[in-house]
């Protein structure tokens, strides 16, 4: 099939060029996320935004040449800035967030075509790895045929909040605090100021304990700049970001639980990072804290019955906890990662 890349440039696009990438998403996100709602546009447009802040991004549309009107696929890759905090541990990768096609144009040869963009972005900026996260069957058959590596397994899990046993969530709200009897829990959104540094610090620290298994990627530097403008892009895309943490009397953050809800999303909402620092496990915290976020969602969003979360399969502590709550799987992921050496002698054999 002969097809023709438009490039798409978010920070430049018109307002058709905006309705045509808001048309393709409306075919393509029921393939990827049957029977879920799709994510508002302003919302998807402020998240590009956001991202622009410390990546750079390309995108491709894919059109057939015969029929150039709607796209027919997109092609996006994205690496790090060197403002971003995280850069200097993750410089050598780049990201593919999208290289998809709509079902009806897929075992044409098409997706080596978009290989090619791939693998220029990456050598325009000097990366030597190539990261994909993958949770469609296509797409896991067409790494496995690149012989990528399958770096971390992953799963979405999600709670069906009507067959929640509340009585269960009621018991750890009131054992959270027998077994920690000095911490107290706190409620925010925006981070107040006088506490961002440490939540920041506390944050890289949880977040960078979570399982890597082989990817070959640095920790992640959250910084209180990227917290603030990531609260501000929530908000403008109309969303609700709500923080649980518990707090020592010595005023350490002993644990963290974030969730975000989306109206356009409903009745769905995303669990978020949940955690507590290796000094302060053993204590229940994870468990009060999740009951307790879970109560503060049945509370301000009575229209939310499911909740999404995703963990690497290796992460036993969180996995427990969820499965105790009831949580099922819904997609098994994989992060699949490439030499930019193998993928250029993959396509040019």
């Amino acid at each position: 099939m002969e097809i023709e890349l438009r490039a798409f440039d978010s920070s430049k696009a018109t307002k058709e060029q905006w309705r045509m990438y808001h048309d393709y998403r409306y075919k393509r996100y029921p393939e990827a996320f049957p029977g879920d709602p799709v994510t508002a546009d302003e919302v998807v447009e402020e998240n590009i935004r956001c991202m622009l802040e410390e990546s750079y991004l390309e995108t491709h549309f894919v059109h057939q040449r015969e029929n150039p009107g709607a796209p027919i696929g997109m092609v996006r890759i994205a690496t790090l800035k060197e403002s971003s905090a995280a850069y200097e541990e993750n410089k050598h990768f780049c990201q593919v967030v999208n290289l998809e096609l709509l079902t009806p144009y897929r075992g044409n040869g098409i997706g080596k075509q978009l290989l090619e963009v791939v693998l220029n972005f990456a050598k325009k900026h000097g990366k030597s790895l190539l990261l994909c996260q993958v949770t469609e069957d296509h797409g896991k058959r067409f790494m496995r045929k690149l012989k990528a590596k399958e770096a971390l397994s992953a799963i979405e899990n999600r709670l069906d909040l009507k067959k929640l046993d509340w009585n269960m969530v009621d018991e750890w709200t009131k054992e959270g605090p027998v077994r920690s009897p000095d911490s107290k829990i706190e409620f925010f959104q925006d981070v107040p100021e006088e506490m961002i540094e440490e939540y920041c610090r506390v944050y890289n620290e949880v977040g960078n304990q979570a399982p890597r298994e082989d990817l070959e990627i640095g920790d992640y530097t959250f910084t209180p700049e990227r917290r603030r403008q990531l609260e501000e892009s929530r908000k403008s895309g109309g969303g609700t970001w709500i923080t649980a943490i518990t707090r020592e009397p010595n005023g350490d953050i002993s644990g963290l639980t974030e969730v975000i809800y989306l109206p356009s999303k409903a009745p769905l909402i995303f669990q978020d990072l949940t955690g507590v620092p290796e000094k302060y496990r053993g204590s229940g915290k994870g468990k009060w804290l999740k009951a307790i976020m879970l109560l503060e969602i049945k509370r301000r969003f009575p229209n939310v019955t499911s909740m999404s979360t995703g963990n690497a399969t290796t992460n036993a502590p969180m996995l427990s906890i969820n499965n105790r709550l009831g949580f099922k799987p819904y997609k098994e992921i994989i992060i699949a990662q490439m030499r930019t050496d193998d993928l250029e002698n993959y396509l040019s054999n």
